[in-house]
C-alpha cells in the first residue's frame, strides 16, 4: 500500500511538472500567408504550414499549438500581397493568439516586421532589424478590407487589428514581408491534470500518516 501511494505521488508531480501550455492560433492576410514558424528561446525555427487560407485572405485558420511551459517563443508569419502593391491595394495581416490564461494578443502593440529578413535561421539574431508594425484598422471597422469583404474576417475578434509596416498603402513599397509576436508561455493544468495532483496530494498525506 505504501508503494502505490508512494507511486501515486511520483506520477502526479511528473504529470504536473511536464503539462505543456496550448495557444490558440488564428490568422489570416491580404493576400497570402506563405509560411510561418515557431522557434523557441533554445531551438531553431520549425517551419509550419500555412493553411487553408492560402490565397484567401476573407477567411481565417486556426491552429493549436502545445508548447513547452516556462519558455520563451517567437511566432514568425511570411507574407505576401498580390498585384503591385500601392495606396489602392494595401497589404495586411491579422491575427487573434488566445494564450490560454485568459489573456488575448491582438493589437500592433505586440507585433513586429522585418522588410527582407535575415540571413539566419534565429529569429532574434542581428540582421533581422525587427521594427514596430503599424495598426490600419480592427477586423470589421471601417477600413479597405471590411468594404472588401463586406464584413468582419469570421473568428477573429473584432478587436483584433490588421497590421503591416508603418510604410503601408505608400506606393512602391514592401510587398513581402515577415510579422513576429512574441509569447512568454506558463503552465495551466488541464483538469485531469489538476485531478491527478490533487489525488497525489492525497496519497502523500496518507503515506506520511501510515508511516508515522
Amino acid at each position: 500500500m505504501k508503494r502505490f501511494l508512494f507511486m501515486v505521488v511520483v506520477i502526479s508531480m511528473f504529470v504536473w511538472v511536464g503539462n505543456v501550455w496550448a495557444i490558440t492560433i488564428t490568422y489570416t492576410a491580404d493576400n497570402i500567408t506563405n509560411t510561418w514558424y515557431v522557434q523557441s528561446e533554445m531551438a531553431a525555427a520549425q517551419n509550419l504550414s500555412a493553411g487553408d487560407n492560402r490565397g484567401n485572405w476573407q477567411i481565417a485558420d486556426t491552429a493549436v499549438m502545445k508548447l513547452a511551459p516556462a519558455s520563451n517563443f517567437s511566432l514568425v508569419w511570411s507574407v505576401s500581397n498580390f498585384g503591385a502593391y500601392s495606396s489602392g491595394n494595401p497589404a495586411g495581416f491579422l491575427a487573434q493568439i488566445d494564450l490560454g490564461n485568459g489573456s488575448t494578443l491582438l493589437t500592433d502593440t505586440s507585433w513586429f516586421y522585418s522588410v527582407n529578413g535575415g540571413n539566419s535561421a534565429d529569429f532574434n539574431a542581428d540582421g533581422w532589424n525587427w521594427q514596430a508594425a503599424t495598426g490600419y484598422g480592427y477586423n470589421g471597422g471601417d477600413n479597405i478590407w471590411t468594404n472588401v469583404k463586406g464584413s468582419a474576417v469570421e473568428g477573429i475578434s473584432t478587436d483584433a487589428q490588421w497590421i503591416w509596416s508603418e510604410d503601408n498603402f505608400a506606393e512602391g513599397t514592401q510587398e513581402n514581408l515577415f510579422l513576429r509576436v512574441d509569447v512568454a508561455t506558463t503552465p495551466v493544468p488541464e483538469p485531469g491534470t489538476l485531478l491527478l495532483l490533487g489525488s497525489g496530494l492525497v496519497g502523500m498525506a496518507l503515506y506520511r500518516r501510515r508511516s508515522v
